[in-house]
């Protein structure tokens, strides 16, 4: 079990990793190799096919304009600051409206994935049918909508990597949710929470927030990821009893 469980899991970061890649080229609009990297994803695990939706940050991220520039206080920066506000305040309704969705129309979701993965139809009566009537707890929504929140509230809206970031965050809280329903959906998830890595640091370092509230906000941040994987590992996450023998000696 050990073997087979942990080399599917080595299955999906190879692809995990490859869709890093495609997203590079998605927020350059360079769509042959972002669709290119997608498949070449897919053939390590199929469900990298949803990361075909990194193609809405090229929307967000928008054009670029000069650091110096964006400095000055002109009609020329307010409009493009503007359209910022405008497109990220519209991908987060999208983000709450989704994240509802997914919550409450659970079978519906269940029925359209199994017709674009038709293996899939394996976990609606096969011997692993439990994960789609299991869900996981509140913990996820709750630390990715909190670091979507942040990006939202404390980056401004023209910061060139709050852009590049803002839809792999929203699409992570949309996933967290409907993993509060089907705890296998948690394998979508992992396409997406891994910006978290770069998002934190983003928040931390372009936020526009007192010097104190900064350490406070490092440190909930550190409890929280540290309580993440406590959690993880208590409840032996993928079996992996090398590390859960420790809390259950």
């Amino acid at each position: 079990y050990f073997y087979f469980n942990t080399y599917d899991v080595a299955r999906q970061y190879f692809a995990v990793g490859i869709s890093l890649i495609a997203f590079y080229f998605a927020v350059r609009r360079r769509w042959l190799f972002f669709v290119l990297m997608i498949v070449f994803a897919m053939c390590f695990h199929s469900s990298a096919m949803v990361c075909l939706v990194l193609a809405g940050a090229a929307f967000v991220y928008g054009e670029n304009m000069d650091e110096e520039a964006l400095q000055m206080e002109n009609p020329a920066v307010a409009v493009y600051r503007n359209r910022a506000i405008r497109v990220q305040t519209l991908a987060l309704v999208l983000t709450v409206a989704s994240s509802f969705a997914c919550y409450l129309l659970l079978a519906k979701i269940i029925e359209i994935a199994v017709l674009i993965f038709p293996k899939y139809a394996y976990y609606l009566s096969g011997p692993e049918s439990h994960l789609l009537k299991e869900g996981g707890g509140i913990s996820q929504p709750v630390v990715y909508t909190s670091i979507l929140l942040a990006l939202f509230v404390f980056v401004p809206a023209e910061n060139k990597y709050k852009r590049m970031l803002f839809v792999p965050s929203c699409v992570a809280v949309v996933f967290s949710f409907l993993q509060m329903r089907v705890l296998h959906a948690a394998r979508f998830l992992s396409y997406f929470d891994i910006y978290s890595i770069f998002t934190i640091p983003c928040i931390l370092k372009y936020g526009k927030f007192p010097e104190k509230l900064r350490k406070v906000f490092v440190i909930m941040a550190s409890l929280i990821c540290i309580a993440f994987m406590t959690y993880y590992l208590m409840n032996d996450y993928h079996g992996v009893n090398n590390y859960s023998f420790v809390f259950n000696s």
